[in-house]
């Protein structure tokens, strides 16, 4: 199986788990919680997460598909001829501003760790939870590579700004 097929499907298997956990773990505590008289402890937080960890898969899912509403419908309204030029003007901004993200949100991680500030859901560490962030846009930035050499420099250059920018 080749990779990008493998990861399709990893991530599709993902978006399908954490929509039934959203589903169902709200479901399953009403239930605990009536039946058993017993509340959960942060469910509402590990809800949240989970809310937060599906919104960054689903964030992967809609690059992979070219689904995302502002870069669609921009597309959309402008003619091919114009198109050409404009491309990679825009995957090298929004390759700079994904770059830019990433390493933000990477560094906020580092940081939360080197500081043994370790909040935690039901002993989760929540850095577990937010490390799927740059990893949305990590995979953002991937996908913008198309197989041809303009899109490859503008991501280069994209992501040289990136760097310079956080």
């Amino acid at each position: 199986m080749e990779f990008s097929q493998a990861a399709k499907k990893t991530e599709n298997f993902a978006a399908l788990l954490f929509s039934g956990v959203i589903i169902l773990i709200p479901v399953l505590f009403k239930i605990i919680r009536d039946v058993v008289r017993v509340p959960f402890a942060g469910s509402d937080t590990f809800l949240i997460y989970m809310v937060f960890v599906f919104a960054c898969i689903a964030g992967m899912v809609t690059t992979r598909e070219k689904k995302q509403l502002a870069i669609t419908t921009f597309f959309d309204m402008i003619p091919d001829k114009i198109s050409r030029w404009i491309s990679p003007v825009v995957t090298f901004s929004s390759s700079a501003v994904l770059i830019s993200l990433f390493f933000s949100c990477l560094s906020q991680i580092f940081i939360e760790i080197s500081m043994g500030m370790v909040n935690k859901v039901w002993g989760i560490p929540l850095f577990v939870f937010t490390a799927f962030l740059p990893l949305m846009y990590l995979v953002m930035w991937l996908r913008q590579f198309n197989r041809n050499w303009i899109s490859i420099v503008a991501c280069v250059l994209g992501l040289i700004a990136g760097v310079v920018i956080s």
